[in-house]
């Protein structure tokens, strides 16, 4: 699974990074969502949420990034949504992804949940 490392700089939007995944030059910031960055490089479309995610929000960040890179990476749902058709490029910038067979969500959750049950026993 891939590292997403957090921003090194604010980037104002049509300002370009590094992206973390797929190493173009093609992660940017757009006009709408100045706290979001997309890659645009041509099969990564990766999303990086701003650093102040937190929380639950961060929690599925995390696992739409799991899902998202699983779908880059190949496998069944990318075969099935090529032979439909569907370009590279539109998967890669569609929040869309696949759940590996051995995904662990148990394990995504539990350190949220045991902070909530801290929180909860203050």
């Amino acid at each position: 699974m891939a590292i997403i490392t957090p921003p090194q700089a604010v980037l104002k939007p049509g300002e370009r990074e590094m992206c973390s995944y797929c190493g173009q030059p093609t992660l940017m910031v757009g006009e709408r969502e100045p706290d979001y960055a997309q890659c645009f490089g041509s099969d990564c479309g990766l999303r990086r949420p701003p650093s102040t995610t937190s929380g639950i929000a961060a929690l599925f960040e995390t696992v739409y990034r799991d899902l998202h890179l699983e779908l880059l990476n190949g496998g069944t749902v990318k075969r099935f949504l090529t032979n439909l058709g569907v370009h590279p490029s539109v998967m890669a910038r569609s929040m869309i992804g696949q759940v590996p067979e051995d995904y662990d969500v148990a394990a995504r959750f539990e350190s949220h949940v045991q902070q909530a049950q801290q929180e909860v026993d203050r």
